[in-house]
This record gives C-alpha cells, structure tokens and sequence, in this order.
C-alpha cells in the first residue's frame, strides 16, 4: 500500500510538471499569436490540453488521498506526508526457474499439509492397534489376609481381551484411516504442485515486467528528446502546434507508463518472494 502511495504522488508529480510545461507553452503561443505568428485556434487547442490536463490532475489527487487514507487507517498514524524508500527493491539478479519452484514447495503451507499426512499415518497406526488382543496384568501386595490365603501376601492377575466380535468395526475404522491417509497425500502432492505453479506464474510475470520497463524506459528517453526536438522544429515553423502538443501528450503517457512499469516490478517481485515463501520476517 505504501508503493501505491508513492506511485499515485509521482503521477502527480509528472502531471503537474507537464502541466507546467504546457502554461509556458500556452504563454508562448498567446505572445506569437499577438505577434501574429500562431493562429487563435493554437491558443485554443493548447488550452483545452491543459484543461483535460488539470482534470486528470484532481482524478489522480483523488486516488493518492484514498491510499492515503486507508494507509494510515492501517497503520494507525494520523497524517502521513512523506514516506521512506525502505521498501525499494534493489536491483534485481533473478535466479533460475526451477530454483524459484523448489523454494516454493518449502512455504509453510505446503509444509503444513505434508504434516497432516504425517498425522494421519500415526493415526492408522494407532486404528490398527485396535486389532491387536489387550493384555492386562494387575498385581496386589496385602499387608494382612486371612483364611487359606493367609499365608500369600502378594497376587497377579494377567487379563487378555481379543476383540472377536469387534472385529468389522475396528477394521472399518483402519479403513478410514487409510482413506484419509491417502486424502491427506493427495492434498499434500497438490499443494506442491500449485506452489511450484504459482511460482512459475510469478516468475515469468516478473521477467516480462523487468523487460516491460526497460523498454518504457526507453521508451521516455525517446519522447523526451522528440518533444525537445518538436518544439525547436516549431518555432522554425517546421511542424505544426498540433504536431507539439501531441508529441507532449505522448511524453506525459510515456513518464506515467514509465512510473507504473517500475512500480509494477516491485510489486510482481514481492508476489515472487510470497510465491517462494521468501518473505522478510517481522521484528
């Protein structure tokens, strides 16, 4: 919750960089249209651009209160204005494929259902003890007796139960012992399989996500130096106003794309981590 925070305060802080560069714009285009150099509907187009603009500025602003909001409803704080970068992630080396899907299949919640078939294998065990005779010794020391047993101060008795006639029942419930013995491995061997599957899922979302971003990195350095370009391109009346004010939108998309590729990352990288059951623990 605290990188949707940061990601929606840099959105804004893009758009109000573009929407700065768009009021030097529209300067500039009121200054040549008194010189009568830009035509009154360049003006026009130009303004309606930062209005659309100053739109999406208060739907952001909007979105960064509500994270906002529900961030410190979740902490307990009672404002938060600036955040640390703590939970940045470094830059990423991946490992290996299958190495992400064998961390998986040691989560605690696979471990925990590889333990319930451990249980119900003792479980079987002890049904199948019920087939097996009870014997019972019982052994008494007497400090004083009388009669012909006077002279005996001690006895044992040895007592053997063979259950005949609980026979069906007793071998009933080793049959639903063995039932849930093999509903335990089952569930056992599936919760492997789905880790080992989510983790791939994660890590293949990942790799696109990192190439993704390297990409929309590119992709901005591009648009900024095309804009640069479109703009000293206008004022040798080369290009068009419509041709620099589309080339600003395409810079103002590709820096908020940019912002939630790199976003995008660290979020599938904790998906990652959470897949693997690589996740820091709490102090």
């Amino acid at each position: 919750l605290g990188d949707l925070l940061r990601q929606q305060r840099e959105d804004l802080s893009t758009l109000e960089a573009i929407r700065v560069t768009l009021v030097a714009r529209l300067d500039e285009l009121k200054q040549r249209e008194q010189l009568g150099r830009s035509r009154p509907s360049e003006v026009v187009s130009a303004e309606a651009q930062l209005r659309r603009l100053e739109a999406e500025f208060e739907r952001v602003r909007s979105q960064e209160t509500v994270a906002r909001q529900l961030l410190e409803f979740l902490t307990g704080l009672k404002r938060i204005e600036a955040l640390s970068d703590a939970s940045n992630v470094p830059p990423i080396a991946l490992e290996t494929e299958e190495s992400y899907a064998q961390k998986a299949v040691q989560r605690p919640d696979v471990k925990a259902a590889q333990e319930v078939w451990r249980i119900t294998q003792h479980e079987t065990v002890v049904a199948q003890a019920d087939l097996w005779p009870d014997i019972d010794l019982e052994g008494n020391y007497y400090t004083r007796r009388v009669g012909s047993a006077s002279g005996v101060d001690w006895d044992v008795l040895v007592k053997m139960t063979v259950p005949i006639f609980q026979g069906g029942e007793h071998v009933g419930a080793v049959n639903e012992a063995s039932s849930r013995v093999r509903q335990a491995k089952l569930q056992f061997e599936r919760a492997q399989r789905e880790a080992q599957l989510e983790a791939r899922h994660a890590y293949a979302k990942l790799q696109a996500a990192i190439r993704r971003d390297v990409a929309l990195d590119q992709s901005l350095e591009a648009s900024e130096n095309n804009y640069r370009l479109q703009v000293e391109d206008y004022r040798l009346n080369l290009v068009s106003n419509l041709d620099v004010l589309r080339t600003l939108q395409e810079l103002q998309d590709a820096r908020r794309d940019a912002i939630a590729a790199a976003y995008e990352v660290k979020r599938l990288y904790w998906n990652l981590q959470a897949a693997t059951g690589d996740l820091p623990s709490l102090p």
